[in-house]
């Protein structure tokens, strides 16, 4: 897997959002190619690559948090028992983030309920699990109402849509990111429909059933790297139920993952989604430079919230040891020192950011001078 600059990741953002927000939005979201080949439903499709082209010679926008080559998002349907019992434990142990697309009508309200369900069954999760894997960091993102997203019939699809994101935030207390067509049954008309209440879709996936092994998962992995590509993938059973995959084969990929977290971030899929959108409206001018220092302006057209997700804005300064990042308000914002660059962690506004750093020839000088002065 080639190297690449990491960065400690930071914390997830929650975003409590309004129908309203997203209408706002739709249009522009609707009109933007998300990087994918449209493709039978089932089928597993690549995004293309999108590179991040908002760049000056002194700034840019990383394509990916921390700068890192690529990203991952597992995305978990349909609500399965053994997700919360196989699945999320690993994950946790891990340290990862993913997304389960739940529907919420078939979600139980007690865990007797869900353990009496078949493992295959979908809401074989309760309310109270699901909130006790939200608080764990994951996602649980918008499958419809009951699973069904109609073709014909945009009211009955509207209210696929408005309950289910309504029932997901009553009892998660966050209004879903992102949104998974039921049998991967998807249209440009029906995208729209969804882009007015969710940031994203899932448009594309890599299926890991049955059929899938360490080696081929890894090799999977190290091609989102490699090709600087988002991969998606999409899981339903574990151990039973449908296509289920062997939660060894899963625990045995997710730790290499885990292994090259300088390469790729593996977070979940609203998330991901949040940062690519931004990333790719961003607009970016270097408005002030020094030889140790630059100003930048880092806005986007987009609607804040829920567009706030913090980009990884890259300074080239090669001889830099340490360095700092402040709004022209005072507000100091994240900022690492690595391999000749410096990565700043900052949410697209109105507000100019200055980044200054220290070279080791500086710090010695100023050393020299402090001494010199006692």
């Amino acid at each position: 897997m080639p190297a690449t600059i990491g960065a400690t990741r930071q914390s997830a953002l929650k975003h409590h959002m309004t129908k309203q927000l997203f209408q706002s939005a739709a249009a522009l979201l609707a009109s933007v190619p998300f990087g994918m080949i449209q493709a039978a439903p089932g089928a597993v499709v690549e995004p293309k690559d999108r590179a991040a082209n908002h760049s000056e010679e002194a700034v840019r926008v990383a394509a990916f948090q921390g700068d890192r080559a690529g990203a991952i998002s597992y995305t978990f349907d349909d609500g399965l028992r053994n997700q919360y019992l196989l699945a999320a434990p690993i994950l946790n142990g891990l340290g990862l983030h993913a997304t389960f697309f739940i529907v919420p009508n078939c979600v139980t309200n007690t865990k007797a309920e869900a353990e009496a369900k078949k493992p295959g069954d979908m809401g074989g999760v309760s309310w109270d699990e699901l909130r006790e894997m939200a608080a764990k960091g994951h996602e649980m993102g918008n499958h419809t109402w009951a699973h069904y997203l109609p073709k014909n019939d945009d009211v009955k699809a509207e209210e696929e849509l408005s309950k289910a994101d309504q029932k997901i935030e009553q009892e998660i207390g966050v209004f879903p990111l992102s949104f998974c067509y039921p049998g991967n049954d998807r249209d440009p008309h029906r995208r729209e429909l969804v882009l007015r209440h969710h940031v994203e879709a899932r448009e594309y996936e890599t299926r890991m059933g049955k059929d899938a092994t360490p080696q081929l998962l890894n090799a999977w992995a190290d091609r989102q790297a490699a090709e600087h590509k988002w991969g998606v993938a999409m899981i339903h059973g574990l151990t039973e139920g449908y296509d289920p995959i062997e939660p060894e084969v899963l625990r045995a990929h997710l730790t290499y993952v885990k292994q090259h977290n300088n390469d790729l971030w593996v977070e979940t899929f609203g998330h991901v989604a949040l940062y690519v959108r931004e990333r790719d409206a961003a607009q970016l001018r270097v408005i002030g430079k020094t030889a140790q220092s630059v100003t930048f302006l880092l806005d986007t057209p987009l609607a804040r919230p829920p567009f706030d997700f913090p980009l990884t804005t890259v300074v080239a300064a090669p001889e830099a040891t340490a360095a700092e990042a402040k709004t022209r308000d005072g507000r100091t914002l994240p900022a690492t020192v690595s391999r000749g660059a410096l990565h700043v962690e900052c949410v697209p506004g109105p507000e100019p950011v200055t980044v200054t750093w220290q070279t080791q020839e500086n710090r010695a000088l100023n050393a020299r001078k402090s001494t010199h002065q006692q």
